[in-house]
């Protein structure tokens, strides 16, 4: 649904845009990027980007294909069965994780692949009639972004995560607070597969491709259309839209916050998102180590901070 809000979303924004009516909408960077996020690869294919095109569209299948198995178990959980909204509880057994860890893992894959359209696009142009800087940063940059330590030694990056260890911190020590939603497995599921969709699964697949589309696709262009503060106000409002209804994850308020802080940093950066997904990966990565530390494999989590 997420995707389909966001596909929905950026299809009326490319039908609206000037180039787009003078160039036809998949001449323009965001109607290639709009391409890739209906189908992963499609804007890299009129690139003519074939090897490109060919591997996102079947890391994106295969993804598709895996959630589509596991959602046909016949112990599968719906949203509707697995998330408690009264008493706050969300449950998982081993089909229901899998099921999540796939899907996530589709949409991680068409946000990135978005994302990678428009800035090659952008590139190919040489930047041309855009007053925001060209997106640069490539998939290995992102990916290293969490620990470069050009990021992890600014105040802008360690402060926030100093206050999400700390409020971890009184979690761990018994002060739930209300919105934080608990989370149950059942015995069926592996203990280290636990550990890695808490601290890897929701830390670098979100923080990228969630970063990667929110802020370097999505904040970038809503700027450069509509001005940098209405830009920053739109593309946070739209991260924050993604988040609501979502069960254990963070809040639509949270998330606009968030989203607010990280697209400002990107402007400040030279729309460079670098240090919004080293912020993002690591506060997923220590809320997820404290679910895993209070969970084990059957007994109560709580989560938060999850973006």
């Amino acid at each position: 649904m997420r995707r389909l809000f966001f596909t929905c979303a950026w299809l009326g924004l490319a039908l609206a845009a000037p180039e787009a009516r003078a160039q036809g909408l998949f001449g323009t960077p965001i109607g290639q990027g709009l391409a890739s996020l209906l189908l992963p690869g499609g804007g890299q294919y009129l690139q003519d980007n074939r090897g490109d095109a060919l591997l996102h569209a079947s890391l994106w299948g295969t993804s598709v294909l895996a959630a589509a198995h596991y959602y046909q178990q016949d112990d599968f959980l719906t949203v509707e069965e697995r998330i408690d909204d009264e008493r706050e509880i969300d449950f998982y057994n081993d089909s229901t994780l899998k099921f999540n860890v796939f899907a996530l893992a589709a949409t991680d894959v068409a946000f990135y692949s978005s994302y990678a359209a428009y800035r090659d696009a952008r590139q190919a142009d040489d930047n041309d009639g855009y007053t925001t800087p060209a997106p640069r940063e490539s998939f290995t940059d992102l990916l290293l972004a969490p620990f470069r330590l050009e990021y992890l030694a600014r105040p802008t990056t360690f402060i926030p995560l100093l206050v999400v260890a700390a409020q971890i911190a009184d979690i761990e020590e018994g002060d739930r607070d209300d919105d934080f939603y608990e989370v149950r497995y059942a015995e069926d599921v592996n203990e280290t597969e636990i550990k890695l969709f808490h601290t890897v699964g929701l830390g670098m697949g979100p923080a990228v491709a969630e970063e990667a589309f929110f802020r370097g696709f999505l904040n970038n262009d809503f700027s450069y259309r509509f001005g940098r503060w209405t830009g920053l106000a739109l593309s946070s409002g739209v991260f924050a839209a993604g988040h609501l209804n979502q069960g254990n994850q963070a809040s639509a308020l949270e998330a606009l916050a968030f989203g607010a802080y990280a697209g400002y940093l990107q402007q400040r950066n030279g729309y460079a998102i670098g240090e919004g997904v080293a912020i993002h990966f690591w506060g997923n990565f220590l809320a997820g180590l404290a679910a895993v530390e209070h969970g084990g494999s059957a007994n109560l989590v709580h989560l938060g901070f999850r973006f």
